[in-house]
C-alpha cells in the first residue's frame, strides 16, 4: 500500500514538472500561430540538474514566401533569441534547478542545431548586445554559415 501511495505522489510530481517545464518552453506567441511553442521532446532530471530536448519553431508563416536566405537568417535569428528565453523562462519557473543540459532540434530534419550546459549562476551576468553572443557566453555550442545552421552532430 505505501509503494502504491509513493509511486503515484512520484507520478503526480513528475506530471507537474512536465507542466512547468512545457509551460516555459511556450514563448510569446506571434500572431496568427496557433499552439506557437518549442515542442518539447525529451526531459529528466536529478535533483538540481535538467536534462532537456526540444524542436525549434518554423518561421512565422507570413515569412515562409520570403527569398530563402531571408528566411534562413529570420530562422536563425529567432532559433538564438528562443533558447535564450527558454533558458532563462525555465531557471525562473524551476528554481531548484542549478543547470540545464540542453538540446534544440531542427523541426524538419531534427539535426542538432544547439546544445550546452548552461548554469544558473552564468545566466544573471551576461553583457553581451545579441542572443548569440550571450548564448556563446554561456557555452552553447552552435555553428553558422552566412546564417544557416550546421549540424551539430
Amino acid at each position: 500500500m505505501l509503494k502504491t501511495i509513493e509511486r503515484w505522489r512520484t507520478q503526480l510530481e513528475e506530471r507537474h514538472f512536465r507542466r512547468r517545464v512545457r509551460k516555459a518552453l511556450a514563448l510569446h506567441k506571434r500572431g496568427g500561430v496557433w499552439r506557437d511553442r518549442l515542442s518539447l521532446n525529451h526531459f529528466q532530471h536529478h535533483q538540481n540538474r535538467l536534462q532537456t530536448e526540444w524542436r525549434a519553431r518554423e518561421v512565422h508563416p507570413w515569412d515562409r514566401d520570403r527569398p530563402a536566405t531571408h528566411v534562413a537568417q529570420l530562422f536563425a535569428e529567432q532559433c538564438l533569441k528562443d533558447a535564450e528565453a527558454a533558458l532563462e523562462r525555465l531557471f525562473a519557473r524551476l528554481s531548484e534547478i542549478d543547470v540545464i543540459d540542453f538540446t534544440m532540434r531542427d523541426p524538419n530534419s531534427g539535426a542538432i542545431l544547439l546544445s550546452g550546459a548552461v548554469m544558473r549562476s552564468e545566466v544573471m551576468n551576461l553583457g553581451a548586445p545579441s542572443s548569440g553572443m550571450r548564448l556563446k557566453q554561456l557555452g552553447v555550442t552552435y555553428r553558422l554559415q552566412n546564417w544557416r545552421f550546421e549540424p551539430l552532430g
